[in-house]
Order: structure tokens, then sequence, then C-alpha cells
């Protein structure tokens, strides 16, 4: 058999045997890369405040990545946030967000980023029925929980699930 046939013979078995492993995830894909190449996390611009006043919280999303990304979200919002104390929501002023059905979508580009903002006021309102004002009540002081969780279902058309984050904060 002449050198250039088993050549041509090994060549075709080593590409079938390199799409049959990369079918079966042998070899990563680069969608399973970008599973790494994108980071969630949650800062905020105060740890320590009074009854009362406003802290900002920035959640991000960046993309590593030197490829567009798409994040599916089960929701229209990218995240809701809550405050909590001894595992029980404290009611916050602006962190209180809820979930508007319907799918999201965002896309992030290489190596950029994606944020929310959230300005949060230590107190709440409320009102009865019939009143027309909001009563203004301030939180206690004590140490709480700032916890954003993610409505990201899905990274490039695969299921994916985001952690919630969570920052620790003090009232004085």
């Amino acid at each position: 058999m002449p050198y250039f046939a088993i050549t041509r013979r090994y060549l075709l078995v080593s590409v079938i045997a390199i799409l049959i492993f990369n079918g079966c995830g042998v070899f990563e894909s680069d969608t399973n890369n970008l599973n790494e190449s994108v980071q969630f996390d949650l800062k905020i611009d105060k740890n320590e405040l009074g009854p009362g006043e406003q802290f900002t919280a920035l959640y991000t999303a960046r993309n590593f990545s030197n490829k567009n990304i798409k994040l599916a979200t089960s929701c229209i919002g990218f995240a809701i946030i809550g405050v909590y104390k001894d595992g029980e929501n404290a009611h916050f002023n602006g962190a209180d967000t809820g979930c508007y059905t319907g799918l999201g979508s965002f896309e992030i580009g290489p190596k950029e980023s994606l944020q929310f903002e959230w300005d949060i006021n230590a107190f709440t309102l409320s009102r009865e029925i019939g009143q027309s004002n909001f009563d203004t009540t301030l939180v206690a002081p004590g140490n709480y929980k700032l916890r954003v969780y993610s409505n990201v279902v899905g990274l490039n058309g695969k299921d994916f699930v985001v952690e919630p984050e969570e920052v620790d904060f003090k009232i004085q």
C-alpha cells in the first residue's frame, strides 16, 4: 500500500475520532470555557450607615472572554435584590424588587461588563388603605445582609445557574 494512502487513512481516522470525542465532551469546546469567563459580583458603597441613610448597591456581570455572550433570564429583570436580618426580609426602601413575568435577554460584548445599580434607603414606607401619604419608619440598628438573586437561567443557549451574592453591612 502506498505511503500516501496510509497517511490519508490515518488522517481520516484522526478527524473522525476528534469529532466523536468532541461531541462526547472529551475535548472542551469554546462554549464550555465561557462558563468560566463570566463573573458576577455585588458591591455596596457603604458598609456602615445610620438609620434612614441611603447606600448604593452595584451588581456586575463581567465577560472575560473574547466573544459575545448571551444571557437569558426567567424574568424581564436581570436580578432581584433584598435586605435580610436574621434570615427575614427587612423591607428596606428600594430593595424589595420583584420579578415581572416574561423572559429577558442580555448580551455582553468581549471583555465588557453589564451593571445594575440600586439606591437603597435604611427606612421603610407604609400606608393604610385610604391614607394619602406614606409613613416612614427607620430601620433598627444591627447587622444586615444585602442579597441579590440573579434571574439568569441560560448562557449562549445552554442552562446556566448563577449563585446568589451577599454583602454584609451594619446600621449604627
